[in-house]
C-alpha cells in the first residue's frame, strides 16, 4: 500500500484532470516509492496495526509523493539536453540519486547494516 495517493501526487504535479493511464501509471509510480522506502527505513513491525505515529506517516507521505514525482518526471521526460547547447551554459545536472530520500528518511531507519 502506497503512503500516498494519486490526487497528492496530481497536485504536486500540477495535473488537473488526469486520464485513466495517468492514473494508472501515477499509482505505479506511488507504490514504486513506497517499497523504496520500506526497503530503506527496515521497520522491525512490532504493532501490525499502527506501525508508524501520525507525524512518521506525514514523513513518509511527502518521501513518497516526492519520490513518485522525480520517478513520473524521469519516465515522462526526453532525456539528454534538447535544442542548440551554448558553451557558456553549463550542462551539467544534478544526480538522481536515491541518497537524498534516504537521508529524509534516516530518523525511521531501526536496523542500520554492518559496514
Amino acid at each position: 500500500m502506497a503512503y500516498a495517493d494519486t490526487y497528492d501526487l496530481f497536485r504536486i504535479l500540477k495535473i488537473k484532470s488526469p486520464t485513466t493511464d495517468q492514473t494508472a501509471a501515477a499509482q505505479g509510480d506511488l507504490d514504486t516509492a513506497s517499497i523504496e522506502i520500506d526497503a530503506e527505513v527496515d521497520k522491525i513491525v512490532t504493532d501490525p496495526v499502527t506501525p508508524y505515529t501520525s507525524t512518521e506517516l506525514e514523513l513518509l507521505k511527502g518521501v513518497c509523493i516526492d519520490r513518485a514525482a522525480d520517478l513520473w518526471r524521469h519516465r515522462e521526460s526526453a532525456p539528454g539536453i534538447l535544442g542548440v547547447v551554448d558553451e557558456a551554459v553549463p550542462s551539467t545536472f544534478g544526480r538522481y540519486s536515491w541518497e537524498r530520500y534516504a537521508q529524509r528518511l534516516s530518523p525511521l531507519k531501526e536496523q542500520w547494516g554492518i559496514a
